[in-house]
């Protein structure tokens, strides 16, 4: 009787997030979509992390239409034994990013520099980068063996992955990775799209992180170009690292913010014509939804992947240039890669009229209406996750009638 009862119970699904910014959004988002659902959900997070998505949670409650709560399990983060001072519970905000990840296959062992390109093996079109370009220039020798050996033994047990992504925008690698893994793959992205109040789409957002005398460049390249802009910098930079009346000479034309950015509130602007990003997955996905064409500027992970997708497959892209990649800190560091002479002239060319720019415009439009037909019920994304959660409530099933 107790198995019966418990298998007419709603699905209960946990969620730990990552101890990352770019993976705790999608995270939230998620958990909200399976309460959306009916499913009980209840996310496991440190102190620190709770303050960042608390106001989210908060405003779904008072939601009259939603009657799915989301539980919150606190967790106390381990200081001490971590060796860590106290509050440093997220990678950004760590004081050291001194802690090497292995490839599991090694298409660059013969070649005979790190700028040689070569073809990365097994994927469904061909892929061509560098060792520069390669994540695991970006991990260094960070100490992280340990964890990723983990990590890939807890994946061999797993029964399934959800992905933040939608068929449509790449079905060949969706089913490339399904057969890859042997398991399930459920797409049930773009998992942004499920904020739709104002406060939420405004508090998904970024910080920028990059090299003073680059920003310089970067600063001078968007003047020159003459186009409109809003730019982010890092509030530590604060005022003077550029030339005292820059803010001044570009006032009619563009806006400049310090800190933190709403970086999807922006990119939804009908003004906005072009997005420079370093390439992440979320800014990607971001950016595809608002139907807005990118600047690409890869730095690190996987980000030149990124890159080659969205020119190769997507050819929603015009990059800035950058051919090699960092490691984990060197970020402030790294001196001018891109000078403002080029700057200017991929901002002029983005901008412009050009038969290949409209192209890219009306590609990335065509994507955007896809991936909003995709998350609207009876789209592929909205399927998934009916299918998803059905395939959960039939493994409980099955689990409970053997324990029987």
């Amino acid at each position: 009787m107790a198995s019966t009862a418990q298998s007419n119970d709603p699905l209960h699904v946990f969620f730990f997030p990552f101890m990352s910014p770019g993976h705790l959004s999608p995270m939230i988002d998620i958990a909200r979509l399976f309460a959306s659902h009916g499913t009980k959900a209840t996310i496991l997070a440190t102190p620190q992390k709770i303050t960042r998505f608390q106001t989210i949670l908060n405003r779904d409650q008072h939601t009259t239409n939603n009657n799915n709560i989301i539980d919150l399990l606190v967790l106390d983060f381990p200081y001490s034994e971590a060796n860590l001072p106290e509050n440093y519970e997220n990678l950004d905000t760590l004081p050291s990013r001194n802690f090497s990840c292995a490839s599991q296959y090694k298409p660059h062992a013969t070649v005979s520099s790190d700028t040689e390109l070569f073809l990365v093996p097994g994927l469904p079109h061909p892929v061509y980068i560098t060792m520069s370009q390669m994540p695991v220039r970006f991990f260094g020798n960070l100490g992280l063996h340990e964890f990723f050996e983990k990590f890939m033994e807890a994946e061999r047990d797993m029964y399934g992955v959800v992905s933040n992504t939608f068929c449509e925008i790449e079905p060949e690698y969706v089913k490339h990775y399904e057969k890859l893994v042997g398991k399930k793959v459920w797409p049930v992205g773009l998992v942004s799209l499920f904020n739709t109040k104002a406060l939420d789409i405004a508090e998904r957002g970024n910080r920028a992180s990059i090299d003073k005398d680059q920003l310089l460049e970067i600063g001078l390249g968007l003047e020159s170009s003459k186009a409109s802009f809003t730019w982010v910098i890092r509030d530590s930079y604060g005022d003077g690292f550029l030339l005292e009346d820059f803010e001044e000479r570009v006032r009619y034309r563009a806006f400049v913010i310090k800190g933190w950015a709403p970086q999807v509130l922006i990119l939804n602007h009908s003004a906005v014509g072009g997005f420079m990003t370093h390439c992440g997955w979320n800014s990607v996905l971001e950016s595809v939804t608002a139907g807005v064409p990118l600047i690409t500027w890869p730095l690190f992970a996987e980000q030149f992947y990124n890159e080659n997708f969205v020119l190769n497959r997507l050819g929603i892209r015009s990059g800035i240039g950058v051919k090699t990649g960092l490691a984990w800190g060197e970020e402030e560091n790294i001196g001018v890669l891109v000078d403002r002479d080029h700057v200017e002239e991929v901002v002029t060319r983005l901008m412009g009229e050009s038969e290949a720019v409209q192209g890219m415009r009306n590609r990335v439009s065509k994507l955007s209406k896809l991936a909003m037909a995709a998350i609207s019920k009876g789209g592929s994304s909205y399927v998934n996750m009916v299918l998803l959660i059905e395939d959960l409530l039939n493994l409980r099933r099955d689990r409970l009638s053997k324990s029987e």
